[in-house]
């Protein structure tokens, strides 16, 4: 059996998986496939709504723990709505799930026994 060998390995296996993903996302009559985007919008909803019922579960949670019935959902409630809401900020800026998390960004790769001095 006869290997392909690659002199740039990271940058074949990045070529292969950009024409991998066009192949996947297109539709037999060229277009992007709708299904990329019903997939997103399905993914900003349960975010929020997901968000939003773990939140307001603990909340009530909390009250009926404390006694103090309405205070805690309703605070709950609000920290949920804002933390919905930043979770859609970072899916819609593609930030990923990870905190401290960027996608990452391309160089050029540097040969690992360059002199760093310019000599």
């Amino acid at each position: 059996m006869a290997e392909r060998k690659s002199q740039e390995p990271q940058k074949d296996i990045d070529d292969r998986i950009d024409r991998l993903r066009k192949v996947r996302d297109k539709t037999p009559d060229g277009s992007k496939s709708a299904h990329s985007g019903l997939g997103f919008g399905m993914r900003i909803g349960v975010e929020l709504v997901a968000s939003l019922v773990i939140s307001v579960a603990i909340g009530i949670a909390l009250d009926d723990w404390l006694g103090t019935k309405p205070w805690c959902m309703v605070a709950f409630f609000v920290l949920g709505a804002v933390a919905g809401m930043f979770n859609v900020f970072r899916v819609v800026r593609n930030h990923g799930g990870a905190i401290g998390y960027r996608p990452a960004t391309k160089r050029n790769a540097e040969p690992l026994n360059k002199d760093r001095t310019g000599e």
